[in-house]
């Protein structure tokens, strides 16, 4: 049976980023994609459902991490908080996952939830935040991609590649027994 206390892990990850980052006024930040994520897979192992862990990892392997990454290297910055809720969840989903949890759907639940956080982003995050890009194009993009649409189509386009290499990346690299937590 895998241990539950990793949910804790996860969710305080969370908290104190919403906590000493966040809050007040980019509180509508955690909203983005990896930390929606990053619940689903605290559920998923509060609930032993391995699945949704796997979705959750596919999303941070796929996307998450590798975004996270880019937008360092390109700003210069990263909060303490942020790389704690970017590499928790990979260390956790690759120590929890089993080989089996990598089901067929796992990949295409990890898309759908990032789809579906596009218009709720939209709609619910203020303009300036540009959550889950909703709004508008990344900044060092903005000249090359004029619409929220553009970027929408090409985000789930992109996504959908890499979501789709992440699974089977996954697969090959967790072994089927392992020790998990």
């Amino acid at each position: 049976m895998r241990a539950r206390w990793p949910a804790l892990l996860l969710v305080a990850a969370l908290v104190a980023h919403a906590a000493i980052d966040k809050y007040p006024d980019k509180l509508a930040e955690m909203l983005w994609a990896c930390h929606v994520m990053t619940l689903l897979m605290a559920v998923g192992v509060a609930t032993r459902r391995g699945p949704l862990v796997a979705a959750g990892l596919i999303f941070h392997v796929a996307v998450g991490l590798p975004s996270y990454l880019i937008d360092v290297v390109a700003t210069g910055f990263t909060a303490p908080t942020s790389v704690l809720v970017h590499v928790l969840p990979v260390a956790v989903g690759g120590l929890w996952v089993r080989r089996a949890d990598l089901c067929w759907w796992a990949g295409p639940l990890s898309w759908a939830v990032f789809a579906a956080l596009l218009p709720v982003s939209y709609l619910c995050t203020p303009r300036e935040l540009n959550v889950n890009l909703a709004h508008a194009p990344w900044p060092p993009l903005a000249d090359r991609v004029a619409s929220p649409a553009a970027v929408w189509g090409s985000n789930l386009v992109m996504s959908v590649v890499t979501i789709a290499l992440a699974a089977w990346l996954l697969v090959r690299v967790i072994p089927e027994r392992t020790v998990h937590v």
